[in-house]
C-alpha cells in the first residue's frame, strides 16, 4: 500500500495499491474508491493542510494496520500525548477509549475526543498541529469542526456535535452526553467521560456487545 498527498484546488489524501483485506479498514476511516485509487479531500485552504499531508504520508500505512486490527492500537500513549498538551478542559473522551479508561474490558483501535464546540476544536488543533494526519475542516454530518491526528494511533476530534446525534435516542458523543459528563482519573489526570449507561446503550445499538 502507498500513501500520497495531492495539492492544488484542493487537498487530496490518497491510498493505492489498497490490499483487498484492508479494503474496508480504509473505507471506514472515510477514504472513497476513486478508480484504482482511494482518497479523501479537503479544501487547499484549510488550517495545517500542508502539515498534515506530510504526516499523513507518513503514518497512513500504520493507520490502516491498525484501523484493521492487523497492529494494535497503543491508544494510551496517544491519549497520554493529548493530556500532556492539552488538559481535559473544553473536550471529553468518547467511544471504546471512554470505556478503556475505566477498566471494561475492550480493545480500542483509536481515540476520539469531542470538544464542547468548534472554538476548543480548533484549540486543540493547534496544540496537535505536528500531528495532524488531516487538516482542520467543517465537520459535516459529524459537527461543527473536525481534524485527525497520529500519534502513535489515530486521534479523532469533532468539535460542536450536531444535535441530530441524539435522534431517536441519545448518542454517546452528543449534546446530551455533553451536558451530563462523568470524570474519571486515569494515570494522574482526570478525564471527562459519557455517562457509562449511556456508552453501553449506544454501543449496543451499534452492535458492538
Amino acid at each position: 500500500m502507498r500513501a500520497f498527498s495531492v495539492q492544488g484546488a484542493e487537498l487530496q489524501l490518497g491510498l493505492a495499491e489498497v490490499p483487498g483485506e484492508l479494503a474496508a479498514a480504509v473505507e471506514e476511516l472515510g477514504f472513497e474508491r476513486m478508480g484504482m485509487v482511494w482518497a479523501r479531500r479537503f479544501p487547499a485552504g484549510a488550517p495545517y493542510a500542508a502539515e498534515a499531508a506530510a504526516r499523513f504520508e507518513e503514518c497512513a500505512a500504520q493507520m490502516v494496520h491498525q484501523a484493521a486490527r492487523i497492529d494494535k492500537a497503543p491508544w494510551r500513549a496517544a491519549l497520554e500525548e493529548v493530556l500532556a498538551r492539552a488538559p481535559a478542559d473544553g473536550w471529553f473522551l468518547a467511544g471504546s477509549a471512554a470505556l478503556a479508561v475505566r477498566g471494561v474490558a475492550v480493545e480500542p483501535r483509536d481515540v476520539d475526543l469531542v470538544a464542547l464546540d468548534g472554538e476548543q476544536c480548533a484549540r486543540l488543533a493547534q496544540v496537535l498541529e505536528d500531528l495532524l494526519v488531516e487538516p482542520l475542516v467543517d465537520g459535516g454530518k459529524l459537527g461543527g469542526r473536525w481534524f485527525r491526528a497520529f500519534a502513535r494511533a489515530r486521534i479523532d476530534c469533532v468539535g460542536g456535535p450536531h444535535p441530530v446525534h441524539d435522534e431517536p435516542q441519545p448518542s454517546d458523543f452528543g449534546p446530551f452526553a455533553a451536558a451530563r459528563l462523568t470524570t474519571v482519573h486515569w494515570r494522574g489526570w482526570d478525564l471527562h467521560v459519557p455517562p457509562l449507561e449511556l456508552q453501553l446503550a449506544s454501543r449496543q445499538r451499534r452492535g458492538l456487545m
